[in-house]
């Protein structure tokens, strides 16, 4: 979150007054009262730093999608090794990907277009679905679907890539978003922006 917060503002997606705050989780938890003053978070690991109480800011997390807050999940959260979320967002009816190891599959991926439904969901507003490529190397898993959970999108290997809940308040991103990356990243960062659009109700 802390690498996404000034390339999200960047992109120009965001609406003009949007208030971006970062938060490190890697020594601290905010409670569901605190992430309660956001329409919408982004959580995700790098697979450098784990989180330092995954159990307790995934029962956060909850709370605050219960509360309709909306809530974006992305890669390594959804690793079931130390740099995973746990509690109960990472349950049945909450995150649309089921916590799962890496994958082992090297390589640049690619969305792969055919998964995506016609007409285009609004998440993909700005993006170019045709060369939607992204990163991860050997770090990107491939997730099941949770029971309920609408496949957005799967990726040019056949891994689940971007789902959405039942409720649609909670979206899972099974795509790297660091900076480093940042010449594969346009779509990626564009497609986040309007996922925490959606998932925060603004479309």
């Amino acid at each position: 979150m802390q690498i996404m917060a000034a390339d999200l503002f960047a992109t120009g997606n965001l609406p003009l007054g949007t208030e971006i705050d970062a938060l490190d989780l890697t020594d601290s938890v905010p409670s569901a009262l605190e992430l309660g003053a956001y329409d919408a978070v982004v959580v995700w690991s790098s697979g450098v730093t784990p989180f330092a109480y995954a159990d307790s800011l995934g029962n956060a997390l909850g709370q605050y999608a219960d509360a309709g807050g909306g809530v974006v999940i992305a890669i390594g959260a959804i690793l079931d090794n130390a740099w995973g979320l746990g509690g109960t967002i990472m349950t049945a009816g909450y995150c649309p990907l089921h916590k799962t190891s890496m994958a082992g599959i090297s390589g640049a991926r690619t969305l792969d277009v055919s998964t995506i439904s016609f007409p285009y969901h609004p998440i993909f507003n700005g993006t170019d679905v045709q060369n939607f490529a992204f990163t991860g190397g050997n770090f990107l898993p491939a997730p099941p679907l949770d029971t309920g959970a609408i496949l957005l999108a799967a990726d040019s290997q056949g891994a689940n890539s971007i789902a959405m809940n039942e409720t649609g308040n909670i979206i899972a991103i099974n795509m790297y978003l660091a900076q480093e990356f940042a010449a594969e990243m346009a779509n990626v960062i564009t497609f986040t922006g309007n996922a925490l659009l959606f998932v925060g109700g603004a479309f």
